[in-house]
């Protein structure tokens, strides 16, 4: 992704890409009604690949939710963790950032932007910008989380700052 793709976004898009922060707690912040819609909970086998470069063990478990803001789809997120018996694979459709940032122990990592096609992700065929970065743990395995934004969290913002003024 270059710097010069990212600066033809509006400053609010860019903020939204680059934050470091929940967005959990930001979609929160900006809607009176936050949903997680849990749409998968599986195990795979990780290929050495994709072993190496993760660092994650063969066997892992793979996460994808939708997370909702005042009932519009917003971000389209994949977790993945080593194992089926992570404390993470009992979250149902409640929200993984929770888990992440109000615990300490947990320190993100590098964020890597790109733009991708939704219908790789089994969405609608769309340009959609996307985030990926691993969560460390000192005695855990890394989680690494993927996020797609869609449409509908950039005009979600436009429309509750412009309902604050």
């Amino acid at each position: 992704m270059s710097d010069a793709q990212i600066q033809e976004l509006d400053a609010e898009q860019r903020d939204w890409l680059r934050s470091p922060a929940s967005l959990t707690q930001r979609l929160k912040q900006r809607s009176d009604h936050f949903q997680v819609r849990l749409q998968s909970l599986q195990p795979l086998t990780l290929a050495q690949s994709a072993q190496r470069w993760l660092g994650l063990p063969a066997e892992v478990t793979e996460r994808t939710v939708i997370l909702e803001a005042d009932d519009k789809p917003c971000i389209f997120a994949k977790s993945v963790w080593a194992g089926q018996q992570h404390p993470f694979a009992s979250l149902g459709e409640q929200p993984l950032g929770e888990r992440l940032f109000n615990d300490s122990r947990w320190q993100r990592g590098d964020i890597l932007l790109t733009q991708i096609n939704g219908k790789e992700l089994g969405l609608a065929a769309q340009p959609l910008w996307a985030r990926c970065s691993p969560f460390y743990h000192a005695q855990q395995w890394p989680v690494w989380v993927m996020e797609a934004f869609l449409p509908a969290v950039f005009s979600l913002s436009r429309e509750q700052d412009e309902g604050k003024i």
